[in-house]
């Protein structure tokens, strides 16, 4: 398995997105993600990560969509949490 450092690392710039400001860097974000993906295609080994970060955006692009959080393997739901600056225990509402 990944080490989750790195993961840590690649959604961690998603969550420096201020949420007022985000929906006016949408279209910027899904580029950049599109780009990441692109690129990340020959590189199996960044799969994991590259899913961090889509969830990263798509949370961010809509916050009330749990379907998000489900959609990760139960033992990357805290990092995302994390790496977003999420507080709370949801965890036990997506696990």
């Amino acid at each position: 398995m990944t080490h989750p450092i790195p993961i840590y690392h690649s959604v961690i710039s998603i969550a420096r997105f201020e949420s007022d400001s985000f929906a006016s860097e949408i279209v910027t974000a899904n580029e950049w993600l599109k780009m990441w993906q692109e690129l990340g295609k020959p590189h199996p080994e960044l799969g994991l990560a590259l899913k961090m970060v889509a969830a990263g955006v798509k949370y961010k692009q809509n916050p009330q969509d749990k379907r998000i959080f489900l959609a990760l393997p139960q033992e990357l739901r805290p990092l995302l949490r994390e790496a977003l600056g999420l507080d709370g225990d949801m965890s036990k509402a997506i696990s």
